[in-house]
């Protein structure tokens, strides 16, 4: 039989060495896992069109992953998007064009500059709407990169929920990994993702 006393030796016990010792368990578990939920993947399914979202991250990566998609058949029509600003003396939207004219080939009529007025993911949904509009699209296909994948389909089905969206992530080792402290740069966007 368990007296008042040893029971309150064992509370005490607990929550001097257990719950300590069980938060420190629930920490690293996080710690270890969290940067494979960012991380959306879901295989693309056909859609009225393609999506690949601006970012300082991988864009050329996430061009030719919805050039490859495009030509695929999972789009009928991409827009790429580009933010309107002048960097280093070039307009990127206009570097945009260029570089569909260079390296689209054949599909080059079906991919749009999208011109984006705002650096965050919420403020493009307003930009993304403008242009996929005229098509009257019912079904879109987002492009980004991996670890932005669950973000940015959370925000465009939030902002934008007339349509209905999938992901294809594109992955960069270079900039993030699942096992985000082995790499200073991947920890940089592991952190910055979760901000």
């Amino acid at each position: 039989m368990v007296t008042g006393g040893s029971k309150s030796r064992w509370r005490k016990v607990a929550i001097r060495w257990v719950l300590p010792l069980l938060l420190l368990v629930a920490i690293l578990l996080w710690g270890r896992f969290s940067g494979q939920w960012l991380i959306v993947d879901q295989p693309p399914e056909k859609s009225d069109a393609i999506v690949v979202l601006a970012g300082d991250f991988s864009g050329d990566l996430r061009y030719y992953r919805g050039l490859e998609l495009l030509r695929s058949g999972y789009g009928q029509s991409m827009f790429l998007d580009a933010e309107v600003r002048v960097k280093f003396g070039e307009n990127a939207t206009e570097a945009a064009e260029r570089f569909i004219r260079a390296t689209a080939g054949d599909v080059q009529e079906r991919i749009h500059v999208c011109p984006v007025r705002v650096t965050s993911t919420v403020g493009e949904t307003d930009s993304v709407r403008a242009c996929v509009a005229p098509l009257h699209p019912k079904r879109l296909l987002l492009v980004t990169s991996d670890f932005h994948t669950r973000r940015a389909l959370a925000v465009f089905q939030n902002r934008l929920p007339e349509y209905s969206w999938r992901v294809a992530k594109v992955r960069d080792d270079r900039v993030f990994g699942t096992q985000w402290w082995h790499k200073r740069a991947w920890a940089k966007t592991y952190l910055l993702e979760w901000e």
